[in-house]
């Protein structure tokens, strides 16, 4: 079974998030801390790691350099504002995906089966 792992993300979307991508046969885990998400990527297998940040900071590029030190490499979307005007050269060179505005279901599915 493919799983997805999401960082981050308000309860109601997250909901709707589960929801749609459970429909399609994924696993989807959720967590806040970045600790936490760390030992889960250790610990187990994710096809895909969403990183929702509310803008893009220090604490969103220590986390993709942490994530990068792994043994494992899930493929990463990174989900920022519409607002947000510049992307860092930290999400450029670690090669994350990213997606600007609302997240759903299907832009989530359609990121891991064109990456798979």
């Amino acid at each position: 079974m493919h799983k997805v792992l999401i960082w981050r993300l308000n309860a109601e979307v997250l909901g709707q998030l589960r929801d749609g991508i459970q429909l399609c046969g994924w696993a989807v885990d959720a967590c806040d801390g970045m600790l936490e998400m760390l030992r889960r990527l250790e610990e187990e297998q994710y096809d895909v790691v969403v990183l929702s940040a509310g803008r893009v900071n220090v604490e969103l590029s220590t986390a993709l350099g942490a994530m990068r030190m792994l043994e494992r490499k899930p493929r990463i979307l990174v989900n920022i504002p519409e607002t947000e005007d510049a992307l860092p050269a930290a999400l450029v060179s670690l090669g994350c995906s990213i997606i600007r505005g609302r997240l759903t279901a299907g832009n989530v599915l359609e990121f891991a089966q064109a990456t798979q």
